[in-house]
């Protein structure tokens, strides 16, 4: 825990490390994350890039990917996409 209280302090600028961090942790300030890889469900994929869009603030998620992830990255897209038409819908009727 100290690397991540040093983060939690500013004192480190960059924090590596696994999906255990995508949830549980209260890390505030998170501008940018990077995937090294896609993770094989949704859900984790989500709180990964809520990490940057804690308490209604914006950031940024690069995807670092080889031709394997193509296809989850699709569908996690179209997922998305069709998670947000049905919430519009919802929220109209």
């Amino acid at each position: 825990m100290e690397k991540i209280d040093k983060f939690r302090l500013h004192k480190s600028e960059v924090l590596i490390c696994t999906d255990v961090a995508s949830r549980g942790l209260d890390i505030p300030k998170v501008d940018l994350v990077i995937h090294y890889h896609i993770p094989k469900d949704i859900d984790t994929f989500i709180h990964r890039c809520g990490r940057t869009a804690r308490l209604g603030r914006t950031g940024k998620s690069i995807i670092i990917s080889d031709g394997d992830d193509c296809s989850r990255l699709k569908k996690y897209k179209q997922d998305l996409e069709d998670s947000k038409t049905a919430k519009i819908k919802n929220q109209s009727n």
